[in-house]
C-alpha cells in the first residue's frame, strides 16, 4: 500500500520514548484502519482512548472472526507481551519443568524465551525445589 508512495502523518501524541503516535494516510485512506481491518495490526486498548477506538475494535473483531492476518492463529501473542518475553501460557509449556541458569542462579518456566539458554542446565521438577536450591524466579516469565 505504501511502497514508493508519499504518506501523510497526522500526529496525535508523543510517547514516553519521544516517538510520534499518529494517523497515517495514503490519500484519504487511513493506513492504521487498513492494517487493523486486514488483521495486520491490533488495537492496544490500554492506550487507545480516542473516539475512533471503538470503530477500530470492531474492525479488529471482524478480522478475528474472519481469521485474517495474524488472526489465522488461535491465540497470537500480543506484541507488548512478546517484547517482554512472554508467550501464551498454555502453548509449548511443559508442566512441572524449570531450567536454572547455573551462572546467574535464575530459573525459567518452559515457555520462557530463556528456558533453553546455554547455561540453563540445572533442571527442577517444581518451583519450590528451584527456590530451595538458591535460584531466583526469572523476572520475565515469573515462574
Amino acid at each position: 500500500m505504501v511502497f514508493g508512495k508519499n504518506v501523510e502523518v497526522t500526529p496525535i501524541d508523543i510517547d514516553r520514548y519521544g516517538r510520534t503516535v499518529g494517523m497515517v494516510y495514503i490519500g484519504k485512506k487511513c493506513l492504521n484502519e487498513e492494517l487493523i481491518k486486514n488483521g495486520l495490526a491490533r488495537v492496544y486498548k490500554r492506550y487507545c482512548s480516542e473516539s475512533f477506538c471503538n470503530h477500530w475494535l470492531k474492525l479488529e473483531q471482524n478480522a478475528r472472526v474472519n481469521k485474517l492476518g495474524l488472526w489465522i492463529y488461535d491465540n497470537p501473542v500480543p506484541p507488548w507481551d512478546f517484547r517482554r518475553g512472554k508467550s501464551n501460557k498454555n502453548k509449548d509449556k511443559i508442566p512441572g519443568e524449570y531450567h536454572g541458569n547455573v551462572s546467574s542462579k535464575v530459573f525459567h518456566e518452559s515457555d520462557c524465551k530463556y528456558f533453553d539458554c546455554k547455561k540453563c542446565t540445572k533442571i527442577f521438577q517444581n518451583r519450590k525445589s528451584a527456590i530451595k536450591s538458591g535460584y531466583k524466579p526469572c523476572g520475565i516469565c515469573k515462574p
